[in-house]
């Protein structure tokens, strides 16, 4: 019988979830809300550019800057259980 590995989680389910992301149009100020990075990736960026900008190595990514939600929480997390 062979190890058995743990199905990988997705999300905040995951662990490693930090909290949604906001960005922020350079232009006109406008603010847009992504839940992950993937979810990045259908705002029409790629995942990679915004998470240098959040580990600070690039300033902006296709005109937006982005930082962590202020208040980013796992979803749920005041839901007792």
């Amino acid at each position: 019988m062979g190890l058995q590995s743990a199905p990988r989680l997705k999300g905040w389910d995951n662990g490693s979830y930090k909290g949604p992301i906001i960005g922020t149009n350079i232009e006109t100020g406008e603010e847009i809300m992504i839940r992950s990075l993937p979810d990045a990736v259908n705002h029409g960026f790629s995942s990679s550019g915004v998470g240098k900008v959040l580990m600070g190595r690039y300033k902006q990514h296709k005109g937006y800057t982005f930082q962590r939600h202020p208040n980013s929480s796992k979803p749920n997390d005041h839901i007792k259980r």
